[in-house]
């Protein structure tokens, strides 16, 4: 048996290192275009590499009534336990899981380490220009298969390979690609936000549709930029707002969530000599732009007011190369239960290029394993 899988980064990597653990006398090989396996997954993390998270939840992901049959098959003991058998333990912040020796750089070098001490082949520098009939074509030269894995990630971060650039010809073999939007990604905003640049509160995030109702809300931290919004809360709004698709979005952000009007009110009264609430209530900068919003800048109520609710008008998304994870991909009516194609035979899809995306936090890492294990049992 032949396996070629097309992508080198962590869904490829784990789905050929299953493999051929499994299946020690076949050939897997894996053909990547740029020059090193893993790039993208080196800068994960914050260089920690954010592996997995110890609660996922469906209604965490796109699709979660889809996704949740392989989360129940493969739940996070499960995938704890096969990382453990390739000898990376991990642990536990929080939810977020991380390799023991949380750095991205060292778990790249020990599963790359892996792959070779496996005698799976790898061919980098290599871009696919085609496939059929049990060949893949690259612009050096053609390779044969039996299956073959796409794990070709999204269009996310181009200059770590995430280029979106085979799904066209995925396209012309007659697949439904969903469009490509970028998620988790900081939002631009019509208000101007240059003055609050660097400034970060933490806040209940609220994200409403054109119709006037919400559509999700979070609490988190928020991190302003010179033309926008950022932080997790805000990625995780960012991927909801894309697959909704539009533009007509309203971003309210309420910075004392745990403290009602009346109550604010009074802690900002006993600050009022000469506007002194601008500093204890809010980082300076803040407080002058929410002062500035006010037809009264006197008017403590009305400045309470809006730090319990200060809007913010959806300008559009940040681009691919500021996203974390792709929204789109091949449709998931495209694929079985073994993620396998409904149209090639012996095809299969896993990682980012399907369809499925998660919030922060380790959703889309753990996906990239499921998706590999699912294929590597199938196969």
């Amino acid at each position: 048996m032949i396996v070629g899988i097309i992508g080198g980064s962590i869904s490829g990597l784990y789905a050929a290192i299953s493999i051929k653990i499994t299946h020690p006398d076949y050939r897997v090989y894996v053909i990547e275009k740029n020059d090193r396996l893993l790039k993208k997954i080196y800068a994960t993390g914050n260089g920690h590499c954010n592996l997995l998270n110890a609660n996922l939840k469906p209604e965490r992901y796109s699709h979660p009534d889809w996704i949740a049959k392989y989360l129940n098959r493969y739940p996070y003991k499960r995938l704890c336990a096969f990382l453990g058998g390739l000898g990376i333990p991990v642990f536990a912040k929080g939810e977020l899981v991380y390799p023991l020796a949380y750095s991205a750089n060292s778990f790249c070098r020990y599963l790359i380490e892996l792959t070779n001490k496996l005698g799976i082949e790898v061919y980098l520098n290599e871009r696919v220009m085609g496939y059929g009939h049990g060949l893949v074509r690259t612009d050096k030269e053609q390779r044969r298969y039996d299956k073959l894995i796409f794990a070709i990630g999204g269009k996310s971060q181009s200059n770590l390979g995430s280029d979106g650039s085979l799904f066209p010809l995925l396209s012309e073999h007659g697949y439904h690609v969903v469009p490509l939007r970028p998620g988790l990604v900081p939002i631009k905003t019509k208000q101007k936000t240059k003055g609050l640049k660097g400034v970060r509160h933490e806040g209940l995030v609220r994200a409403y549709g054109q119709e006037g109702g919400m559509v999700y809300e979070e609490a988190g931290e928020v991190l302003f930029k010179e033309d926008g919004l950022s932080g997790i809360v805000i990625f995780n709004i960012s991927s909801r707002l894309a697959r909704l698709g539009g533009s007509s979005f309203r971003i309210a952000i309420d910075f004392f969530p745990d403290c009602g009007l009346s109550e604010l009110e009074g802690i900002a009264s006993r600050s009022a000599v000469n506007g002194a609430y601008l500093y204890t209530l809010v980082e300076y900068p803040l407080g002058i732009y929410v002062r500035n919003q006010l037809k009264n800048p006197n008017d403590l109520t009305g400045f309470c007011k809006a730090l319990k609710c200060l809007c913010f008008d959806f300008d559009g998304f940040y681009p691919f190369s500021s996203s974390q994870v792709t929204i789109g991909g091949i449709g998931l009516d495209e694929v079985d239960e073994d993620l396998m194609s409904k149209r090639e035979a012996g095809v299969y899809f896993i990682g980012e290029c399907l369809d499925v995306d998660g919030d922060c936090g380790g959703y889309n890492l753990a996906w990239c394993l499921i998706s590999a294990l699912t294929v590597s049992e199938a196969i």
